[in-house]
């Protein structure tokens, strides 16, 4: 992860505190009748009622005492998102997925409808339903929704000089905008797909804006466990913590296995290595590795590297007059100048300058290779040389 967000509390929680609401006042109890008592107050004096919502908890209450108890049990095991990404493999509890609510029949056969269930309510009608609607009946009672919280958490950043329009989680794609592009990209840390983390489905600490790449590349990968069997437990960065940002705990090793040269279009091949600043920090090593297996970030930082190279510099010489005796040394003090005007390695500049990092890393992979500079503004003279040939035979 490229940077933390700061977690702002609004009003959309309060769809996720009225289930733990409603399980607290059935819990062991054996209520058996639906009544909106059972609800926040804030629900009963509110305009319009959740239908979809009251129906699939009547369905609750139908259910064995047992199977609710086991169901609210697992609900708040869930609860603390932000724990679960800290705690490795030995104190690791395990954490109830809608899987875990398959049981063996008698006849060897599946009973899955308390699976089905679970994903009803906490993914089709509680998330799908009312929390991912901008104008669903939820939104409509409280006068707010989930763009609303996305721009309170712009507002929370900016206040401290810390705004964000990034994907924190790779820095080299923009997020939605929000008035014309539709609602934010928010995706869910710990995957509600495949019968898994449901109970945490409208947990607002489970929901982070995130660039569309990011997302595709996520998918259902589990941030927190290496294997799909959710056998071995990791850890990972937690984008709400209050600890210090993620730049600022590694540092980024960029290599060229391959000089860009004309033959290669100027690409060249590249290889980037993410270790801690401190060589013992054994845990941002291991979020590292979740970063890096979950969304793929050094293969991607090495290819916004290709891609970008020719116009890095291409910009550069469009400032100056290529026609001066000494070119390298004044493209090295212009890309110098970018590198500590335009890269700088602070919060506001990692979060809104578009590929930042991997940009800051191949300037400084220029200033350290004269001949490859060279190379390169040696080609760009031929080609200009070219250029000015055919048109004087145009002529």
């Amino acid at each position: 992860m490229v940077f933390y967000l700061k977690y702002h509390s609004h009003d959309i929680e309060k769809l996720h505190q009225l289930i733990g609401e409603f399980f607290n006042n059935v819990y062991k109890k054996n209520i058996t009748v639906f009544d909106t008592s059972l609800l926040p107050t804030w629900y009963l004096t509110t305009p319009n009622r959740m239908v979809s919502m009251e129906g699939e908890l009547t369905k609750f209450l139908n259910f064995p005492e047992t199977v609710k108890n086991e169901i609210i049990e697992a609900f708040l095991v869930c609860e603390d998102v932000e724990a679960l990404f800290s705690c490795e493999q030995a104190t690791y509890v395990h954490q109830p997925v809608a899987l875990d609510f398959r049981k063996l029949k008698d006849d060897g056969t599946v009973d899955n409808s308390i699976e089905r269930y679970l994903i009803s309510l906490f993914v089709d009608t509680l998330y799908e339903g009312q929390l991912g609607k901008k104008d669903s009946t939820f939104s409509k009672k409280i006068g707010s929704n989930i763009g609303s919280h996305y721009l309170g958490l712009k507002n929370e950043s900016s206040f401290y000089d810390e705004d964000f329009n990034l994907c924190p989680f790779c820095g080299i794609e923009p997020l939605k905008l929000l008035e014309s592009e539709g609602r934010p990209d928010y995706d869910h840390l710990l995957p509600k797909g495949d019968s898994l983390y449901i109970f945490s489905a409208i947990n607002i600490k489970n929901l982070i804006p995130m660039g569309d790449h990011c997302n595709s590349k996520k998918s259902s990968k589990n941030l927190l466990f290496t294997d799909v069997n959710r056998t071995v437990k990791t850890i990972a960065f937690y984008p709400y913590s209050l600890s210090p940002n993620p730049f600022e705990l590694y540092n980024i090793e960029l290599s060229c296995t391959d000089t860009p040269k004309f033959s290669n279009s100027w690409k060249g091949n590249w290889n980037i290595d993410i270790k801690p600043n401190d060589p013992l920090d054994t845990i941002t090593l291991a979020k590292i590795s979740s970063w890096d297996r979950v969304f793929n970030i050094k293969a991607r930082y090495c290819e916004y590297i290709q891609d970008h190279l020719k116009s890095i510099i291409n910009k550069i010489l469009k400032t100056i007059d290529s026609s001066i005796n000494d070119l390298l040394n004044e493209v090295k003090t212009k890309l110098q100048y970018r590198l500590d005007n335009f890269y700088k390695y602070e919060y506001l500049f990692v979060s809104t300058e578009e590929g930042l990092i991997p940009t800051r890393n191949l300037i400084l992979w220029f200033l350290s290779n004269d001949n490859f500079l060279m190379s390169y503004l040696e080609q760009k003279k031929k080609i200009q040389a070219n250029d000015i040939d055919m048109s004087m035979l145009e002529l």
